[in-house]
């Protein structure tokens, strides 16, 4: 069936009313019930994606007709047409008013200005000390920015573990030295912190030392008001100059193409493996998980708020910094609109569209270097299996997560099918998880590279049925 035949057929027994024309969308006469709200939204639809309407026109049109009083059903089409409208990120808090976007002094050197920070040798025993977890371990993709290592000290400050409790936590990210090349396979970094006698080497240009360190603040769930993410970079000026200030604000979008969620769970190199590959230790594995969960706990287990700042500097009217969910059709939907993707034969027109993926890491850093995957001469794939594995909305555009769309960049989901395999959820274990402690996996890697190659090739049908997306859900 067509999609235009498709749109006619979804409300087969409605009549369109004589305020609504090919043209132009005219106001509900009247108060409207359910039908008329349906008829209206279904028209809007077609009118955008057969352009015949622009976006701001159908956002200008939908508060002239509704005002503030926007009916539920409507809403996905008025956050979608105002995806865009959202307030400069140049308005967000600064550093200096926002303690969510504050490292916790105790972690660092005393005698330092306001909002300058510098990193001891000891930051480990401090965290320790203070009952804070931290793990050393070696990003495979783009963790930590600084495109000289990839290995990397997380700290994990829980704000109820401060005096006074504070209603957020942190997740802080420091790069470390890389270590030599003979041991970049090796899970665990093995490089001391900068000392005062490393950066006055640095100063003379005998080493290069790294410079950026990143948080992620939540402010946790309290009921129903979900938490709300902070990003904050900090950066060492100068060669030689041992001090971090920090960054100004960022644009979220840069943001949310990898962080869907707002927090993401690290994956180090030793973490989720497969067979004959390094493992971290126990003790260390058992500490990402720990800080991992904990991201999940401190959401709530739901989507989080990516905040909101004056839609002016001389506003008080304020405006979202982003909204994820508003940008279209998502990857992974349980129930696809396209009506063409999860067939058998649409999976094995898919499953070899690539036959190599490379993900290899952002800034070509050791452990993330030969992140490539290729199929097999003959490759083995069983296309229920892929099936079965597509619906990532299952949790992601659900109350559990936040959807995946065309703000994610696709990189992170070669990442997570092929290079962690911590998706689909369920499928991979890694030692310490299965009952053999062996690895264990229920998709093979030709399975895998199909599996990516379809949801890419589905997204892509799903895209352009941006009416359809529009209008799900009943009006009732």
């Amino acid at each position: 069936m067509k999609k235009s035949q498709w749109l006619g057929a979804l409300l087969p027994s409605m009549l369109v009313t004589p305020s609504l024309t090919a043209a132009s969308l005219n106001c509900i006469e009247g108060t409207p019930d359910a039908q008329d709200l349906q008829q209206w939204r279904l028209e809007a639809a077609q009118q955008l994606e057969q352009s015949s309407i622009t976006e701001r026109a159908l956002a200008d049109q939908i508060r002239t007709c509704f005002g503030s009083q926007i009916p539920m059903c409507l809403q996905r089409l008025t956050d979608y047409v105002n995806r865009n409208d959202t307030a400069s990120s140049s308005l967000d808090t600064p550093v200096r008013s926002s303690p969510q976007k504050q490292p916790p002094a105790q972690l660092f050197l005393s005698g330092t200005t306001a909002f300058e920070y510098r990193v001891p040798e000891n930051i480990e025993e401090r965290a320790a000390t203070l009952g804070w977890p931290a793990i050393r371990y070696k990003s495979r993709h783009s963790g930590g920015f600084d495109r000289d290592t990839a290995s990397l000290l997380m700290i994990y400050v829980p704000g109820d573990r401060l005096n006074p409790p504070v209603p957020y936590d942190r997740w802080l990210n420091f790069a470390l030295p890389e270590d030599p090349a003979s041991e970049a396979s090796r899970p665990t970094p093995g490089s001391p912190l900068p000392s005062a006698d490393d950066y006055a080497a640095e100063e003379r240009g005998e080493l290069a030392l790294p410079k950026i360190f990143t948080m992620v603040s939540l402010d946790r769930r309290q009921g129903t008001t979900p938490g709300q993410v902070y990003f904050q970079r900090f950066l060492r000026p100068g060669r030689g100059d041992p001090t971090f200030k920090p960054e100004g604000n960022a644009n979220p979008k840069r943001c949310v193409s990898c962080h869907p969620n707002g927090l993401r769970a690290i994956s180090p190199l030793g973490y989720h493996v497969r067979k004959n590959e390094n493992m971290l230790d126990e003790e260390s594995w058992q500490t990402v998980k720990l800080i991992n969960d904990a991201m999940v706990q401190a959401a709530g287990q739901r989507p989080v708020s990516w905040r909101d700042a004056p839609a002016r500097s001389d506003s008080t009217q304020r405006k979202p910094l982003l909204q994820p969910a508003a940008f279209g059709p998502s990857i992974g939907p349980m129930a696809p609109l396209n009506g063409r993707s999860r067939t058998q034969a649409f999976i094995n027109q898919c499953a070899q569209r690539r036959t190599v993926v490379e993900v290899r890491d952002i800034f070509g850093r050791g452990p993330g270097r030969n992140n490539v995957y290729r199929l097999s001469a003959n490759p083995e794939i069983d296309a229920a299996k892929v099936l079965r594995a597509m619906n990532c909305g299952a949790c992601h555009g659900t109350a559990s997560r936040s959807p995946l769309n065309t703000l994610t960049d696709w990189a992170q989901v070669d990442f997570k099918i092929l290079v962690d395999q911590s998706m689909p959820l369920g499928t991979h274990k890694n030692p310490l998880e299965s009952s053999t402690g062996d690895v264990q996996d229920n998709l093979n890697a030709d399975e895998r590279i199909a599996l990516a190659n379809c949801l890419q090739a589905e997204f892509e049908l799903e895209t352009q049925e941006i009416a359809a997306w529009l209008t799900q859900g009943s009006c009732q």
